[in-house]
């Protein structure tokens, strides 16, 4: 009895792998050459982690209004996870990261980690909250994730398998005044101002 132990690469993923071994010599007439008693051969289905990752987000925000990205990770794979999977997102300048529930934040990036062992078909989710400021007023700010791991051949580094861009233009109320009043009164006559507040923003005032 002989035991050998391999490990499939990722170039095996979604193949099936035969395998034979055969015996020579040992007195046996029928098995005087390699190759000539060869045994049944093995077939091995070869399956992967394949991991997708999706991020949704409004396609509008207001300045100072606070907003939610959600990341979900797919195992779309023919296999469950076999290492763990991590989720970077790089929140783009002039959004305050609020919250990540189950993740880490560091300056812009935050960083939540998918433990081993997600299963074919199986998701999880994480919520990235985000508030505008000012600097983003009248500019659409793009954002992605990705996902590095998880034993996925394909994402073996972060970057390799990121998400589809989510646009959201941000918009900001702008606010103007204006005053009117007589050209001319008289003493002990009444009169009035008028003023008029109009918010010729991109948003209503928040």
């Amino acid at each position: 009895l002989f035991t050998v132990n391999v490990t499939p690469q990722a170039s095996t993923a979604g193949t099936t792998v035969t395998n034979t071994a055969n015996v020579s010599g040992g007195g046996d007439p029928d098995c005087t050459a390699v190759g000539d008693c060869p045994s049944p051969p093995v077939n091995t289905l070869v399956g992967a982690p394949d991991l997708e990752v999706a991020k949704t987000g409004p396609a509008n925000a207001v300045v100072g209004v606070a907003y939610d990205y959600t990341i979900t990770v797919t195992n779309t794979g023919s296999a469950a996870t076999t290492a763990a999977a991590t989720v970077t997102d790089a929140v783009p300048t002039g959004l305050t990261i609020n919250t990540a529930a189950g993740c880490t934040i560091a300056g812009q990036t935050v960083t939540c980690p998918v433990p081993a062992g997600l299963a074919v078909g199986a998701s999880t989710d994480f919520t990235v909250n985000v508030t505008p400021q000012a600097s983003t007023a009248g500019t659409t700010v793009t954002n992605t994730a990705s996902v590095s791991g998880g034993g996925d051949p394909d994402c073996a580094t972060v970057g390799d398998c990121p998400s589809p861009p989510v646009n959201t233009l941000v918009g900001a109320p702008n606010l103007e005044a204006a005053k009117t009043g007589p050209a001319n009164a008289v003493v002990g006559v009444a009169y009035d101002y008028t003023i008029t507040v109009t918010n010729t923003g991109s948003a209503a005032t928040t």
